[in-house]
């Protein structure tokens, strides 16, 4: 079955993009949210990128990509976040519109390995369980990044105050 096969089957089936989606994802709770993005990606009859977005991906960055298990968009954007850290601003919508088209694409390249509309539903339901998912370690990567960052941060701040108070012997002026 090739991916326009899986997304055939997927348009005539809302049902099953649902229960697949919910063994994929392992979330029961968000499962409404991204079979709603993701019916926006099928409706041509393939998978075509349409406009979305994620705030996940929006405030995460790459982190979110790699939470996800889409590693080589999450590597490129990592990679791509340090070259335009000057843009950060401009490059966080940017994984945030592209996530979820990355996340359907691999879905349906998933359910093409797992033999979606050959072998029975629950087996595909089984393997594409172990397929998707979600990993831990990037968003507690991303807390401590970003803890560390505040770490640093106070330091400096102290640091400097120090430095004024031991250069011009007070902070404030004649107090």
């Amino acid at each position: 079955m090739t991916e326009n096969d899986v997304v055939a089957r997927l348009n005539s089936n809302g049902s099953e993009l649902s229960e697949l989606l919910g063994a994929y994802l392992h979330d029961t709770v968000n499962i409404g949210y991204f079979s709603e993005k993701f019916k926006k990606f099928l409706d041509r009859g393939t998978v075509r990128f349409v406009n979305t977005w994620n705030w996940g991906a929006f405030w995460l960055g790459p982190f979110y990509s790699f939470h996800r298990k889409l590693n080589a968009h999450g590597a490129a954007t990592l990679v791509a976040s340090f070259f335009l850290w000057p843009f950060i601003i401009a490059f966080m919508p940017f994984c945030a519109m592209t996530v979820n088209y990355f996340l359907i694409k691999q879905f349906c390249r998933d359910l093409v390995v797992a033999d979606y509309g050959n072998s029975p539903f629950e087996t595909v339901k089984n393997k594409i369980s172990l397929m998707g998912g979600k990993e831990k370690w990037p968003i507690v990567v991303f807390v401590i990044f970003w803890s560390l960052t505040l770490i640093v941060f106070i330091i400096a701040c102290i640091v400097l105050i120090l430095f004024i108070i031991a250069e011009y012997g007070y902070l404030w002026g004649d107090l």
